[in-house]
């Protein structure tokens, strides 16, 4: 279920992203027609802007999907912090003299000489 609606909201993200990428590109081309139009802007300039613009757009279209696994990553972080302090109160156990985590120390080393 959790796959699902995941799944579904990627999907959503996508379209609301190619959408965007395609309103930038109406918006790029009728704004370098109207520039070029009145000889404000030289030609060269334009496609200069657009060549840089639109790697760009490229470049921050997948940090959604990063932002997007936060939650899942902190989650992780929660349970290896756990795991972490699990095993640190396990191994202050052993440190301490707590001879019933260790096995062959609990029979006062009888089982060693055999």
């Amino acid at each position: 279920m959790l796959e699902r609606r995941t799944s579904d909201w990627t999907r959503r993200r996508n379209a609301i992203a190619q959408g965007v990428v395609g309103l930038m590109v109406v918006s790029m081309i009728y704004w370098a027609g109207q520039q070029a139009a009145d000889q404000r802007i030289a030609v060269t300039l334009i496609a200069a802007y657009v060549l840089v613009v639109f790697p760009v757009a490229d470049v921050f279209l997948p940090l959604s999907e990063a932002v997007e696994k936060l939650p899942q990553y902190r989650e992780s972080l929660y349970r290896l912090a756990a795991t972490g302090r699990l095993a640190g109160s396990h191994t202050a156990a052993q440190a301490c003299g707590g001879g019933a985590a260790r096995p062959e120390l609990s029979d006062g080393g009888a089982s060693s000489s055999r």
